[in-house]
């Protein structure tokens, strides 16, 4: 049996917190308990927990803008077969970080306009996310196979 404990917390942000679990189908208790484990895992691997949500809130801000985070070796490149390449490398090394893929592809999906219906991704042929993403899924051993006008990578084998 797990043994619970009780937590101080000003009324106005327990309510405000509750507001925010409930617009994303959740109760408080399994809203904090779901981000109490990340904060212990991020912890675990020496991240300060709220350097993340700052950082977090930062890249929000710049994808509004249609700025993203790229890797400095992209910077190099002039030709696309070496974005490609220099993608594919960072992603592998994420892959080596025990980064998950299924989360990451969807992440960069999202922020880069691409389709997510469940376990599939679809971005249109021939633009800078389906480059991206298809270096990423090529990272993560995934097959990305282009249908009609679009690429389309399954993400099942990957666990989320």
């Amino acid at each position: 049996m797990v043994e619970r404990r009780n937590i101080a917390v000003d009324v106005e942000l327990a309510e405000a917190v509750k507001k925010i679990a409930a617009k994303r189908g959740a109760t408080l208790a399994g809203f904090l308990r779901r981000i109490l484990k990340l904060v212990v895992e991020l912890d675990s691997r020496g991240v300060d927990p709220v350097n993340v949500l700052e950082n977090a809130y930062f890249y929000e801000t710049l994808a509004s803008l249609g700025a993203i985070p790229l890797p400095i070796a992209v910077l190099a490149c002039t030709e696309k077969g070496c974005v490609a390449e220099s993608l594919q490398e960072f992603f592998a090394g994420l892959r080596e970080f025990g980064i998950d893929g299924a989360l990451l592809i969807r992440f960069l999906a999202r922020t880069l306009g691409a389709a997510v219906t469940g376990q599939r991704i679809l971005a249109p042929l021939n633009s800078h996310t389906a480059l991206v993403i298809e270096a990423a899924a090529k990272a993560y051993g995934l097959d990305a196979r282009k249908s009609g006008a679009y690429l389309v990578v399954e993400l099942r084998g990957l666990e989320a």
